[in-house]
């Protein structure tokens, strides 16, 4: 008997060293079958990115501000070039004002606000009319 025939004997018995056998065969399957593949050609290589290609989302100069009222959520945008408002939280209908600019949300979709520095507060007028003060969100 070889020692095929002695492994494949092993491998048909029902306890651990069966277990044993036949995991050891799975294991030897997969190694045939990836030098069939490598000979083949059916591989890929995988190369990572060179360290000096690679852009941080922090060094893009971008900021990202959360504003809440409770009810609403308000995100503000800043890049170097842009800043923009996106409500992501509460009804439909709100307008944020941006000191005393009128800036209208509508959910999910960015808003360009003027120009300049931020206003020392942020409030939405809701669909219903109410005055709701933006705090940041924690």
């Amino acid at each position: 008997m070889t020692g095929r025939e002695q492994f494949d004997g092993l491998a048909s018995d029902t306890g651990w060293i069966g277990a044993i056998a036949r995991a050891g065969r799975a294991r030897r399957a997969a190694e045939d079958l990836a030098v069939i593949e490598y000979e083949e050609g059916w591989y890929a290589t995988i190369e990572e990115a060179p360290a000096e290609s690679v852009r941080l989302a922090a060094d893009d100069g971008a900021a990202t501000d959360r504003f809440t009222d409770g009810v609403h959520i308000v995100v503000l945008n800043t890049t170097a070039s842009t800043r923009t408002v996106t409500q992501v939280e509460g009804p439909a209908g709100a307008t944020l004002y941006w000191g005393d600019t009128p800036v209208p949300l509508t959910p999910y979709k960015p808003a360009p606000t003027p120009v300049g520095a931020v206003p020392s507060t942020l409030y939405v007028i809701d669909a219903v009319g109410r005055r709701r003060l933006l705090r940041p969100d924690a």
